[in-house]
């Protein structure tokens, strides 16, 4: 309950409303394969009400003592390996395969792919996308703290970020960049922290992507320093003391909004070059061979069409 009470919240009052819907799944000794929320649900209503003290659930009469390895992947299939199964948190899949595939190793890629019916390129980035949110709970300094990433709702803009290091060189701009969202994710600066992150997209890789990195840097270096001990770090405490820094969160408003207006005055100046160089290349494109198959009058159109062109030309010519 602890670790999701929104979800659980929600799902005890529907349970209430219409009764339990959709049955879980059990192993024939017991133990809960697929429900675990319902289950829970149940139980705590059971104080008010008979009809709450059973669990409709479909038993599996397989003898799956001590195998953890075919439990979880029995599990897995059961949650995520049908289209239908689609209410099931994005930050919770995360932490599932962080913990069955990383920290314990106790499937592998292949393994866990086929169990969730996914491709095992699928698989894979999710697990880069888990690797940064374990990273991000590190840096915030509450490490392997799940429930701030589901709170907080940490899986878009994690995965925005996990697309953006693809556009980095080298392990020093990742670093940079992960510190920047980092810092940004945690103060929040927009309500959609999704399209926020995808904005730095247009910075990295510019001509102001090192100046930018170097202001973030040093407002990263300045949140940390505010962070609370590690016994101290809570959703709430990120909410209602960290995000309320309004100096700090200025400070990140004001670097991207210059960053992204230098940008954005870059690719102005430049549009006439892009233009130019589009033409050009539509202009290389031209097979002359074609123009002796054409009749008297598609030559003069093509005549026409080429003088345009020519005093087009020219008249940029003047401006320069």
């Amino acid at each position: 309950y602890e670790s999701n009470p929104d979800s659980i919240n929600k799902t005890q009052k529907n349970i209430e409303l219409v009764d339990q819907r959709e049955p879980g799944v059990v192993l024939s000794d017991g133990r809960i394969i697929d429900g675990n929320r319902r289950y829970t649900c149940l139980r705590r209503l059971s104080s008010k009400s008979d009809r709450f003290n059973y669990f409709e659930a479909v038993i599996l009469d397989r003898n799956i003592e001590s195998d953890a390895k075919q439990i979880k992947m029995l599990e897995l299939s059961i949650q995520h390996g049908e289209e239908s199964k689609v209410d099931y948190n994005a930050v919770d899949r995360l932490v599932g395969i962080y913990h069955d595939i990383i920290e314990t190793n106790l499937l592998t890629i292949g393994e866990y792919a086929r169990s969730t019916n996914e491709t095992e390129s699928e698989v894979k980035t999710r697990i880069e996308v888990a690797k940064l949110m374990v990273e991000f709970l590190e840096f915030i300094n509450a490490p392997l703290q799940f429930h701030i990433a589901r709170d907080l709702q940490l899986y878009y803009p994690i995965e925005e970020l996990y697309k953006l290091t693809k556009k980095c060189h080298t392990e020093d701009e990742i670093e940079d960049l992960k510190n920047a969202v980092f810092t940004n994710i945690l103060l929040q600066p927009s309500t959609d922290m999704t399209r926020f992150v995808r904005n730095i997209k247009s910075i990295v890789g510019s001509d102001y992507q090192n100046e930018f990195f170097e202001e973030q840097t040093e407002i990263a270096a300045k949140v940390i320093e505010s962070l609370p001990e590690s016994a101290e770090i809570t959703s709430s405490t990120i909410r209602e003391v960290i995000r309320t820094n309004n100096e700090l969160v200025g400070e990140l408003e004001r670097s991207m909004e210059k960053s992204l207006t230098k940008v954005k005055k870059n690719e102005t100046r430049n549009r006439p070059i892009q233009l130019v160089e589009k033409a050009t290349t539509f202009l290389e494109s031209v097979d002359t061979n074609i123009i002796f198959k054409m009749n008297d009058s598609e030559l003069r159109r093509f005549e026409r069409q080429l003088e345009k062109l020519e005093n087009v030309v020219a008249s940029i010519r003047e401006n320069l």
